[in-house]
């Protein structure tokens, strides 16, 4: 991909929905982007922009950039930055077990599995595996991306359960009759219990695997008290399948599957996962050495052993920093020596991720003097129970022997030096 880009259509609406619901005049969103409003009035235009600029404007109204960008047609080049991996990808790295763990786990009745991890580990990847395996067994299958819906669906628990109930219609090709099956007396959760086993399950043909990407949406955008309420219907839809009643065999068709970042836990004031003790949890983590070796092959990069484990070094095996890197390093004008001098600056490829960072940081400073000690330390730190859970969430650091240490040391470089210059 170029250095010039541009929004596609599907992308513009979305983007103008962002910026709608932010309520910034395009002259206030360039002072926040620190552009010009030149640049905002072309990129709202569906112009193209230089990719700095670009992902810039898409991580300030909260979006990916990939969800935004006009992709060129399916090559090697429109896949590796970050984005989601086509099946047909040659840069997708198989994890050990994981994918096929999914695919018997979606074969269960009843079955709920939890996809988590930190930003940028290739989740929705998985989750397109996950759902070509159910089109494979002939199931039904809803994919719902909930960075998708604008912001007012989210404006109550009543409202996105409302929205969900009448995109799962649509899908599934019924007519939404929610005035039908909604008792306002009985409350919404109990409404959508309703609706889904008295109209969407009823006499299903086969399975179905209902997908729902990106869901720690639902924990930044409603209240608390609306968020865990959801969790705790969707936690009630998988323990009606545990009955060998006729309802349970209805609820039995059923098989659900949430992804979630784990970033959430890190920057709100939850202290628990609200769906502990289910059982089918898949937790993605960084690439091993092998991984990073076999992804290095795939981009056709030629290097040593030793200038794979120096980049391994530097990004921990961070699966979405390391794509960044190995896409940077194709230009013949970059060297593996020079990404390692620039790498902790706000200069391509990492600054955008690392500006990110530093920003859920200072909004939360008690969390960065503890990050700052763990950085600053020649051996692991140890740290209270809620704060090594905020850092591990924000995927930070990792944990070492009976202590945390930073997750990579990209990480330690930058933030030290931004740390000390902040006080």
């Amino acid at each position: 991909m170029g250095r010039s880009i541009k929004a596609s259509i599907a992308g513009l609406k979305v983007a103008k929905q962002a910026l709608q619901s932010k309520e910034w005049n395009k002259t206030e969103f360039a002072r926040e982007v620190d552009c010009t409003r030149q640049t905002v009035h072309q990129f709202f235009k569906g112009e193209p922009i230089d990719r700095s600029n670009f992902e810039g404007i898409c991580e300030k109204l909260g979006l990916q950039w990939e969800q935004v960008a006009e992709l060129k047609p399916f090559d090697a080049e429109s896949e590796v930055i970050g984005g989601p991996l086509r099946l047909n990808s040659r840069f997708y790295i198989q994890r050990d077990d994981v994918e096929s763990r999914c695919y018997k786990v979606i074969k269960e009745p009843g079955a709920f599995l939890r996809i988590r991890g930190y930003r940028g580990t290739g989740k929705t990847s998985l989750l397109i595996r996950v759902g070509d395996e159910a089109r494979r067994q002939d199931y039904k299958l809803i994919y719902i991306n909930l960075e998708t819906p604008d912001r007012k669906k989210f404006s109550t628990l009543r409202e996105f359960l409302r929205y969900v109930c009448v995109l799962m219609s649509d899908e599934l090709g019924k007519e939404a009759r929610l005035d039908q099956y909604w008792n306002e007396d009985l409350g919404c959760n109990d409404s959508t219990k309703d609706y889904f086993e008295e109209y969407l399950l009823r006499d299903l043909d086969a399975p179905l695997v209902f997908i729902l990407d990106n869901f720690d949406r639902v924990f930044r955008e409603l209240e608390p008290k609306d968020a865990n309420d959801f969790c705790g219907l969707i936690r009630t839809w998988h323990e009606a399948a545990m009955h060998s009643t006729e309802i349970g065999k209805t609820w039995q068709q059923l098989r659900l599957v949430i992804a979630h970042s784990t970033e959430f836990y890190g920057l709100t004031d939850t202290y628990f996962s609200p769906f502990e003790g289910i059982r089918e949890v898949v937790s993605l983590e960084d690439f091993s050495q092998k991984q990073g070796d076999d992804l290095v092959k795939q981009h056709g990069l030629n290097f040593p052993p030793s200038q794979v484990e120096q980049l391994m070094d530097l990004v921990g095996g961070h699966p979405y920093l390391f794509q960044l890197a190995l896409n940077f390093l194709k230009s013949p004008e970059v060297s593996l020596e020079k990404l390692l001098q620039t790498a902790p600056t706000e200069r391509e490829p990492f600054g955008n991720h690392l500006r990110q960072l530093l920003g859920n940081l200072q909004e939360h400073s008690h969390r960065k003097t503890y990050f700052y000690q763990v950085i600053t330390a020649n051996a692991p730190v140890r740290l209270g129970s809620i704060e090594a859970f905020k850092l591990q969430g924000m995927g930070l650091v990792k944990q070492q022997d009976d202590g945390w240490i930073p997750r990579c040391k990209l990480y330690s470089q930058f933030f030290s030096r931004e740390i000390d210059l902040q006080g």
